[in-house]
């Protein structure tokens, strides 16, 4: 199963006026790194930083299990050396840093790993999902005097999956689409129905329930329906549409309720993106409202045709 993991490390640095026994220590963020790494179309590695942190510690050196972290990182301030990936990772597609402004980490147990290491499990926040976490420490350090002030310093690692966090274009959008998205497949001559949405009261993904000839399920068979619309069901096919928030809502040109119209060729772009090849036998067709040529075309992701030109992603044949 392919995982999206999400590395973190953390390098902080701690001030404090004076150093006490179970003390409380600032995060210096001038001298604080919050990094990430995370794999890229199966070929790469993006690095990127958090650039604005805040938060706390308390360290009892006489007994360090007593110790607790807390940090903030600002999302918002995201920097991966990339204009245009910084502000899509800014975005609802990612981390959606108008609804979600920061990331948190609140420490819930300490433990010793060997000598100078640590284990510090806590609650990691991230798109307002809290899952636990446990991070590998190297330190604290001893508290050393650095101008007016004592300083003292930490690292830390773990790694996350982000889809457990809802951090991806397709779990985001189904949070910021109300009516979610409808998924139909085609086997053996009938299509089956599904709609995948956000529920906010359990803060899950779940099939929604509709009625069909008196009953309620969460699979509806619309084979007619779909021969209705034009499609063959002699193959196999599964066909995805975004449903937005409106029952108006044309999602081909408006993917979210506010802001500006969606350029047209954004679908194929961001597929372009996300998949450096497609699965064997798997073929793409995108509609003509989701690209810049005429018709019905095939998508051709970068593995195929290893070309950088967005208008080459399409079949024109």
């Amino acid at each position: 199963m392919k995982r999206r993991v999400l590395s973190l490390l953390a390098v902080i640095l701690f001030a404090a006026a004076a150093w006490a026994q179970g003390s409380e220590w600032q995060i210096d963020p001038a001298h604080t790194t919050v990094g990430f790494s995370v794999r890229h179309l199966g070929i790469s590695n993006v690095h990127g930083r958090f650039t604005k942190v805040s938060g706390s510690a308390v360290v009892d050196d006489n007994d360090i299990t007593k110790s607790s972290v807390n940090a903030t990182m600002d999302v918002a301030s995201i920097n991966t050396g990339n204009d245009n990936r910084d502000n899509d990772l800014r975005s609802p597609n990612y981390f959606d840093a108008t609804q979600f402004p920061t990331l948190t980490f609140k420490s819930k147990g300490v433990s010793k790993n060997g000598e100078g290491k640590l284990k510090l499990v806590g609650d990691l926040t991230i798109k307002g999902v809290t899952k636990e976490v446990t991070l590998d420490v190297d330190g604290p350090s001893a508290p050393v005097k650095m101008g007016p002030n004592q300083r003292r310093g930490l690292s830390a690692t773990t790694s996350v999956n982000r889809k457990d966090f809802g951090v991806g274009a397709k779990v985001s959008s189904l949070r910021n689409n109300r009516l979610g998205m409808r998924f139909r497949s085609c086997k053996t001559g009938k299509v089956s129905e599904v709609i995948l949405g956000y529920d906010p009261d359990s803060k899950r993904y779940v099939r929604f329930e509709r009625d069909l000839d008196g009953k309620r399920d969460t699979v509806i068979d619309v084979t007619k329906a779909a021969i209705k619309d034009g499609r063959d069901v002699r193959y196999e096919w599964t066909e995805v549409m975004l449903l937005g928030n409106r029952e108006d809502q044309d999602t081909t040109q408006k993917l979210f309720e506010s802001g500006s119209d969606s350029e047209k060729a954004y679908i194929a772009n961001t597929l372009y993106r996300r998949f450096y090849r497609l699965p064997e036998g798997v073929k793409l067709r995108l509609d003509a409202c989701y690209h810049r040529l005429d018709g019905t075309r095939n998508f051709l992701p970068i593995g195929k045709t290893h070309a950088h030109n967005p208008s080459s992603l399409i079949d024109k044949s």
